[in-house]
């Protein structure tokens, strides 16, 4: 977050404001399944366009539709209808038939697990066939793999026959529902603790939704605290992790002894929001000043300054042209 959203607020344009680039989840700019500023992607059915489109010959006015596909042309996301299989593998989402899963050994099989693009089902009982030492020993080396060499995952694109969408890696493996769940169920506790001190270390992966879920299956107000500091997690994702933890208030309750402000803070957001005194400092977590500031003035047409004043205390804020 810039100085200056810290200060007055951020500038909105639709979901995103413009000067750090922070999402809110209101005022999408709809494309069908998927907003055009942030990307976010709605996840109901009705939203998605799940359209097969295949060229029958040169020319971008020789595209025809063909039916109904299982891949969203928008936004990718494989549903688990109206495959077109070839040889056992759906041609546009790559998706095995469940009988493929017997033949598979381990690596095969954790490549399915732990890729969305494969139905839920198929991937359940790929995992299924995996005890959690497995599991844990070839998710971390997909991960390490991916991470080191850079891969993306092609997708089969919907509008053009032939022509393949890259899609980063964590997009695909790492995102958070019911297979990471039960796959967190298979670990004990000392095997969870382990993937979070080496591969969610890493900064592109230590604030993927994935991580965020499977902190949730740790057990225990010490170590989730440990963690959370030993991954050196800035407030907000602090309070993104804590914020649904079934040992919140005991996890929270230490962390707002910790020494480290964002910590504190993190803790603060995880149990609902900053509790102001008069002044806008925080009973709770000790952060001073925290304002939360709306124009209400200025901004027009031949303005020289904006005024904003914060909506708890009445401190007031001006904004010149030329700086504060």
């Amino acid at each position: 977050m810039s100085l200056a959203c810290k200060i007055i607020g951020h500038k909105w344009d639709g979901c995103t404001c413009q000067r750090c680039g922070t999402v809110r989840d209101e005022a999408h700019d709809w494309n069908s399944c998927t907003c055009r500023k942030c990307g976010k992607v709605r996840d109901e059915e009705q939203y998605h366009s799940y359209r097969m489109m295949r060229q029958v010959s040169e020319g971008p006015e020789n595209i025809r539709l063909v039916g109904d596909s299982c891949t969203c042309s928008v936004c990718h996301q494989v549903r688990d209808t109206h495959h077109r299989y070839r040889n056992g593998r759906c041609e546009v989402c790559g998706a095995t038939l469940d009988a493929d899963l017997s033949a598979m050994g381990p690596a095969d099989l954790a490549e399915v697990a732990f890729c969305a693009r494969y139905s839920t089902a198929q991937r359940m009982r790929a995992l299924g066939s995996l005890d959690g030492a497995t599991a844990l020993g070839h998710f971390a080396q997909l991960l390490e793999r991916h991470g080191a060499e850079g891969i993306e995952e092609p997708r089969l694109s919907t509008t053009r026959a032939g022509v393949r969408l890259p899609r980063p890696f964590e997009e695909v493996w790492l995102s958070h529902d019911e297979v990471l769940d039960a796959f967190a169920e298979m670990l004990s506790q000392e095997q969870l603790a382990s993937l979070f001190g080496t591969v969610f270390t890493k900064e592109r992966w230590k604030s993927s939704d994935a991580s965020i879920g499977l902190l949730a299956h740790v057990r225990g107000a010490e170590e989730v605290a440990r963690i959370v500091r030993d991954l050196d997690m800035d407030a907000s994702l602090v309070g993104r992790c804590l914020s649904d933890h079934p040992d919140r208030d005991e996890v929270c309750a230490e962390l707002l002894e910790n020494e480290d402000d964002r910590m504190r803070e993190g803790a603060c957001l995880a149990l609902g929001g900053h509790v102001r005194d008069k002044e806008c400092n925080c009973t709770r977590c000790g952060k001073r000043g925290c304002h939360e500031y709306v124009q209400t003035s200025g901004g027009g047409r031949g303005s020289t300054a904006d005024v904003y004043k914060c909506k708890y205390c009445g401190d007031t804020q001006v904004y010149f042209t030329d700086g504060w």
